[in-house]
């Protein structure tokens, strides 16, 4: 085989060949020196790279970050500025204004990836460019016009006066017969800001990271809506306020109301395709949302959960948060009554489920709440409210296992002073004295509601010897007393249930928490028959209070019984329907009365002559 030597060859080709040699040695040597520079800079953004006039070669995201927050924190602390002749206005921009939002970690990801997205030819070339030429990231913002013209046409009041529209003039003459007077008002022209002028200039700034003062200049303005325009639309508006009965927005399982009275005032017109058109005031239904917010909009709530010697020490259930959509739901009450003639709307809203949900944070099933019991106590002395409060203390955090039975008497322990109870008055037999924890059968009722909420097996239960306020509706009730009687249930749920109290006011909340089995629990109101006279008031004579003063310890109570029954249906479609019987003993009412203990004594030994008999001698 004949040998081929680059001597050999023609003399344009051996040129070609070298040239082509020398570039690919160049070309390694650059590709290679490029690998070191990205090995160099790794971690780091690389060389070249620009913000504004800020170069953040060599540094970590974290310290780029924080040098481009300050600057942005020196620039714009005190505001965009504006002037209009020698008035001068700074306009926030952060807070509850919220008019420009400067992405600072979009930037500093745009930065650092900068000579490293692509495969490895692209991530080179970008690398080179950065060492000739290097490259200025742009400023990743965004900005809220209408907040900021908001804004503006509020602090430069005075300066310019808008055209004027023709309005409706709805006057009512008799709200109770829905009766009302419509005119349209006399539109006229007018001066306003040139905003687009303005926001061209501060989006100009903000790219360069500067905040100069830009001046507002004046433009004449005219109406939109002529009177005659507005007058076309009279019998459109006759006809929407004649219909009206009421505007109902739905949230859940409430219903938000607005009067006929309020609501002919959200009436506005507008300009469409040269024509006047009949809408709602966007302002006045964004107004009554956010007072529907108050009651609707909450946040986001993590789940808390410790757990301590078999007590959960720590609990707060998740709670998923509720924001109104008030653009969306604007839009859909506009379509709903021009479109449908619907006066029932479902408010729009966003729901943001908390970053730790209660079924990822223990091992026990505490879920979701399955049960809720109340009761309330107002009116009750100091010492019964101080006990109310210690028992329900006692058990909170109380964590109960599938197929254990829980006792009342045993969560609340040791019922006495060194325990943090005070004397009040308790039922004991036919009788009402005061001892230590008065009050806790508050504690007892309590459970008993949620135990029946809850869908439990209730092993035992005894309602009270006759009828109390503080336990009403009657039957309803469960009273306790160490050792005996005592209100036990089981958990017949295949996880545990933790119990949480709560003291809202003068009422006591019991609620339950685990996890939800499909079983279905539903509840007859108490049904109140037999119902007997408590007597006459009965005294008792105490010296301790004045000669014919009078002090009631005991109120009358009507005998009574009652029933209700509780039907439970399980997952499987088992139903068991329990009756819960409870008898009430009639009860007079107590007082004690005054005398005068000499004049009781003379009395005493008066009768007691008379009933001793004559002596004969």
């Amino acid at each position: 085989m004949k040998k081929i030597s680059i001597n050999t060859l023609p003399k344009n080709l051996k040129y070609s060949l070298i040239i082509l040699g020398v570039f690919l040695v160049i070309l390694f040597i650059v590709n290679l020196g490029l690998i070191g520079l990205a090995h160099l800079y790794s971690g780091k953004i690389m060389s070249g790279v620009k913000v504004d006039d800020l170069n953040l070669s060599g540094m970590t995201p974290e310290q780029a970050e924080q040098i481009i927050g300050n600057k942005i924190s020196k620039i714009y602390d005190s505001g965009l500025k504006f002037k209009y002749n020698e008035v001068e206005k700074d306009i926030p921009i952060i807070g509850e204004n919220n008019l420009v939002i400067i992405n600072v970690q979009k930037i500093i990801a745009e930065a650092y990836n900068t000579g490293r997205n692509g495969n490895i030819f692209i991530k080179n070339l970008d690398r080179l460019q950065l060492v000739l030429f290097g490259k200025t990231v742009q400023v990743n913002y965004e900005l809220s016009k209408n907040k900021l013209q908001e804004n503006l046409i509020y602090e430069f009041a005075g300066f310019a006066s808008p055209a004027k529209n023709s309005e409706p003039i709805i006057q009512i003459t008799n709200e109770k017969n829905k009766k009302y007077t419509l005119d349209f008002s006399e539109e006229s022209a007018g001066t306003t800001f040139n905003f687009n002028k303005s926001f061209q200039e501060v989006e100009q700034q903000i790219s360069q990271l500067e905040n100069n003062p830009i001046q507002l200049v004046l433009i004449s303005e005219e109406p939109t809506v002529t009177k005659a325009m507005a007058e076309k639309q009279e019998d459109e508006i006759r006809g929407l306020i004649d219909k009206f009965e009421s505007l109902t927005f739905d949230f859940e399982d409430n219903k938000y109301e607005v009067l006929w009275k309020n609501f002919i005032y959200w009436i506005i017109l507008t300009k469409q395709d040269d024509e006047a058109l009949t809408t709602l005031n966007p302002e006045i239904i964004s107004g009554q949302l956010e007072a529907f917010g108050q009651q609707i909009e909450k946040e986001p709530r993590n789940a808390k959960f410790q757990m301590k010697d078999g007590r959960v020490t720590e609990f707060e259930a998740s709670e998923t948060g509720v924001k109104i959509l008030k653009d969306e739901s604007i839009e859909k009450i506009k379509a709903e009554i021009f479109k449908n003639g619907n006066f029932e709307i479902e408010i729009v809203t966003e729901k943001t489920e908390p970053a730790i949900s209660m079924d990822t944070i223990n091992d026990y099933g505490i879920k979701e709440l399955v049960g809720v019991g109340k009761s309330n106590f107002s009116g009750s002395p100091a010492n019964r409210r101080h006990n109310i409060g210690v028992g329900a203390a006692a058990l909170n955090g109380v964590l109960i296992a599938p197929g254990e039975e829980f006792s009342l008497v045993k969560a609340l322990g040791n019922i006495d002073g060194s325990n943090g109870y005070l004397p009040e008055l308790v039922i004991k037999g036919n009788k009402t004295i005061p001892e230590y924890g008065g009050g806790l059968c508050q504690v007892g009722t309590t459970i008993f509601r949620a135990a029946l909420d809850t869908g439990v097996n209730i092993t035992e239960r005894k309602n009270h010897s006759y009828r109390v306020s503080y336990y009403e509706p009657a039957g309803t009730d469960a009273t306790i007393y160490s050792p005996k009687p005592d209100f036990r249930f089981v958990n017949d749920t295949a996880k545990h249930i933790l119990i949480q109290t709560k003291i809202e006011g003068n009422e006591l909340i019991f609620e339950i928490y685990g996890t939800d089995d499909g079983r279905t629990v539903e509840q007859t109101y108490p049904q109140i028959f037999n119902i007997t006279s408590p007597g006459p008031t009965k005294y008792i004579d105490s010296e301790d209070l004045a000669p014919g003063q009078t002090k009631c310890i005991e109120s009358a109570h009507a005998g009574a019984d009652a029933v209700f029954y509780r039907t439970i249906t399980y997952a499987t479609g088992e139903e068991k329907t329990e009756t819960y019987r409870s008898h009430y003993v009639p009860w007079q009412q107590v007082c004690l009365r005054g005398v005068d203990p000499v004049a009781k004594e003379a009395e005493a030994k008066e009768k007691i002559a008379e009933q001793t008999p004559p002596t004969i001698e």
